[in-house]
């Protein structure tokens, strides 16, 4: 007999399980799936962040912004951390309001500790956002901050390179870049995506010879 029959009623109950569900369906881009699975979560327990956050994810691909900033605020209302401020952060900067996604992203930072391990992301994303509104500087610095205590990790390495380049400092950003490949050791379409994704110009010469 499959132990299908015995699963399922065991997922249904289980908003961790179902949460689980929404996380692994939005990575596939099945959105709609993933939105199905997080409300029947939320039909289960109404004040589950990861659920709102996962909802809103799902909005910002699909273009919602309008039921992404209520689906984020829910989750900034139930658990203001590193997670919620940094999708505000993200959803406020395609929205065109710079200033404040960029004073919420360094909240992010902060509230995500003194690991820099652990605030990678957030620092990466802060630094694209300086480089985009003029500020490659002061991106350099935040990420080379970082690096002193992380200097092996790759989102970071790969951010100093876009920084770099956008200071024009192409030589140091092709070392950065080199180093960031160097750490991956993964094939080759995921170091296409972890190096485009720390440019806002993937045919640079700077990129070309990685991408």
């Amino acid at each position: 007999m499959s132990n299908r029959l015995f699963i399922l009623p065991v997922v249904a109950a289980s908003p961790d399980a179902l949460i689980g569900l929404a996380w692994a369906t939005g990575a596939a881009h099945r959105f709609e799936d993933s939105i199905a699975w997080a409300r029947k979560a939320l039909a289960i327990d109404a004040d589950l962040p990861a659920a709102y956050g996962i909802l809103g994810d799902a909005d910002v691909e699909l273009g919602r912004y309008e039921d992404a900033e209520k689906n984020y605020q829910r989750m900034l209302d139930l658990r203001p951390d590193m997670g919620s401020y940094s999708r505000a952060a993200q959803l406020l900067y395609l929205q065109g309001n710079a200033m404040r996604a960029m004073s919420l992203m360094r909240q992010a930072i902060r509230a995500g500790g003194s690991n820099p391990e652990h605030t990678a992301w957030c620092v990466a994303a802060l630094a694209r956002m300086l480089c985009r509104e003029g500020v490659a500087p002061s991106a350099l610095q935040l990420v080379e901050t970082s690096l002193r205590q992380a200097p092996d990790n790759v989102l970071l390495l790969a951010a100093a390179g876009h920084a770099r380049m956008a200071c024009g400092d192409d030589a140091g950003a092709i070392a950065a870049y080199e180093r960031a490949i160097a750490r991956l050791g993964a094939p080759f379409g995921n170091k296409r995506r972890v190096l485009s994704s720390h440019s806002d110009d993937k045919f640079n010469p700077v990129l070309r010879r990685f991408l």
